[in-house]
């Protein structure tokens, strides 16, 4: 991504599509609220869903992973919060989690599969008009519960790893952008290996793993060399059966921090980076009965991450607000349906708001859960006397960053997606009065971002809509 700055009086823009859907008011205490509905139903006992654009019409559409009937169910979006009836395509047996990503460099976006029951990934390749091809499959550990998808070795094509249960292995097989893949590289962690996060831990520039390992009751940490390799640098202790991980900074000091869901002990952990591949003892705060996944999303528009928690047997999913310092409020729930077992946040009606979307095993459905908050971005004292970005949505690869300034300024501009990571970092100085900066979004996926500027100080948060 470029970024381009230069200084000039612009006739400021804003469009917004504010889409009404008519469903069930979910009661939630302020400054939360979501309105909940449960769209067509999915092949047989869905475990994992993600989403994307998969038919290019400027609509978030669903993939759902069907453990029981070794299927994939696409759900195409309508724009307004609503889904077609599933279209469903064969993948190898017992497929537990599925992940998404442009792996042939066509600009479709593809998915791959982790499968258990044949310890195997299946990748399936997007035509970009909603339908794939027939899967290829690869062979990775014993029991692959969960598959990631990121460009490990810096090449420009999409990798692949999967945490592998039963082997207390994760498996990193590279791309070559054109869709297939070498063999699976293997490295042990501990017992139980199962969800992956992605990031920069040690602050080296280069891509490392957490992964969490739910019969021994630890992370496993692994600095990447940025060429693809990783090395175990050790393992943190973490509650009774983790099972899911997130990563994000969540108290805005610029290291990498983690949120990881206990299902055993019905609570979720943070985890404050250090900066260094370390973290700091964690943080628990209660959630559901079983939580077993865990996402981020600014669920209340404040311009900070939340967490999004799905409770296995509470039928249920716990929300917790964020704050600049990293702590969370006390959860808030939301019924869905039977047994939850997987959560993703988008903006599945395009307002500019972080949706929810949850698969429930047991009642084969997906619940859609859309955000009616009306509370507006949090801005901070500032240095600034107007902000904003333009046009917004952008249907274009560009926008434009406009401030008024007091000061003569150094700046921070960040763009964050929406599950918390870090997509653009840039400095840039400004002057007294008005400025324009002009940002490339041509490789940003579509979906909604947060834009952040900082000064030494202070803050200001704006949410934009590519569309």
């Amino acid at each position: 991504m470029t970024i381009i700055f230069f200084n000039m009086k612009t006739l400021l823009f804003r469009s917004f599509a504010l889409l009404f859907f008519t469903s069930q008011i979910v009661k939630a205490q302020p400054p939360l609220c979501f309105n909940s509905y449960t769209p067509a139903g999915v092949a047989s006992q869905p475990m994992s869903l993600t989403s994307s654009d998969f038919n290019e019409d400027g609509k978030i559409d669903i993939a759902v992973a069907d453990r029981n009937s070794n299927k994939v169910s696409i759900l195409l979006g309508n724009n307004n919060g609503s889904f077609a009836a599933a279209v469903n395509y064969v993948v190898d047996s017992t497929p537990f989690y599925i992940t998404a990503a442009d792996f042939n460099g066509d600009g479709n976006m593809d998915l791959a599969t982790a499968n258990s029951g044949t310890n195997t990934i299946s990748v399936l390749l997007g035509t970009g008009s909603g339908t794939f091809g027939a899967a290829n499959n690869y062979t990775v550990g014993t029991g692959p519960y969960f598959i990631i998808s990121s460009d490990f070795n810096n090449d420009g094509s999409v990798d692949l790893a999967t945490g592998n249960f039963f082997a207390g292995t994760i498996s990193v097989l590279l791309g070559n952008n054109t869709g297939m893949y070498a063999s699976a590289v293997t490295y042990t962690v501990s017992s139980g290996a199962r969800s992956i996060t992605v990031a920069d831990f040690n602050s080296d520039g280069k891509k490392d793993l957490v992964v969490t390992n739910q019969m021994s009751n630890t992370i496993s940490v692994l600095i990447g060399n940025g060429l693809g390799s990783f090395s175990l640098s050790g393992n943190v202790a973490a509650g009774s059966d983790p099972i899911s991980i997130t990563s994000s900074d969540f108290n805005h000091d610029g290291k990498v921090d983690l949120a990881l869901a206990n299902m055993s002990s019905n609570n979720i952990s943070i985890y404050m980076g250090t900066g260094l591949g370390t973290f700091a003892p964690r943080v628990n705060y209660s959630v559901g009965t079983d939580p077993h996944s865990i996402t981020t999303g600014d669920f209340n528009g404040d311009g900070e991450l939340d967490l999004a928690v799905s409770n296995w047997h509470s039928n249920n999913v716990s929300v917790l607000v964020g704050s600049a310092t990293g702590t969370f409020a006390a959860a808030v729930n939301y019924s869905v349906n039977t047994q939850p077992v997987s959560v993703i946040s988008n903006d599945f009606n395009t307002d500019g708001k972080a949706d929810m979307a949850v698969v429930n095993l047991l009642s084969d459905n997906v619940s859609i859960l859309l955000n009616c908050n009306t509370v507006g971005i949090n801005e901070y004292n500032s240095v600034f006397e107007d902000i904003d970005v333009f046009p917004n949505p952008v249907n274009g690869d560009h926008i434009h960053l406009n401030i008024n300034s007091k000061v003569n300024e150094v700046i921070t501009v960040t763009i964050i997606d929406n599950l918390g990571k870090t997509v653009f970092n840039d400095s840039e100085a400004i002057k007294i009065g008005e400025n324009e900066i002009r940002l490339n979004l041509e490789n940003l996926a579509k979906g909604f971002y947060y834009l952040k500027v900082l000064t030494g100080k202070n803050s200001r948060n704006i949410k934009f809509v590519k569309n």
